[in-house]
């Protein structure tokens, strides 16, 4: 796999200001391997049905990832086909 230093820094950079990311681009150009290769972030990817499943109550979801932390660690969800209806599900409109 291609380490994409320049935009895995950037990405640290935003969150450091910013608590939600959205990657967008044409498809095959790399971003759900750039979010796999972020050191200490959780992937979902939002085709499998399980993972569908545990987003549908959001706040067990996170509740999930911070385990003993008080801290969510960052979290990457990869929503290719689903984008418009990943937000009804998660409570949004």
């Amino acid at each position: 796999m291609v380490q994409r230093h320049f935009w895995l820094e950037l990405v640290e950079q935003a969150w450091r200001s910013r608590s939600v990311l959205w990657l967008s681009g044409v498809r095959r150009v790399g971003k759900t391997c750039l979010c796999q290769t972020l050191p200490k972030a959780e992937y979902f990817d939002c085709e499998l049905p399980r993972v569908r499943r545990s987003l549908l109550d959001p706040e067990s979801f996170l509740d999930g990832l911070r385990g003993l932390s008080p801290y969510c660690p960052p979290v990457m969800l990869s929503t290719s086909r689903r984008k418009a209806s990943l937000a009804s599900e998660m409570g949004g409109k």
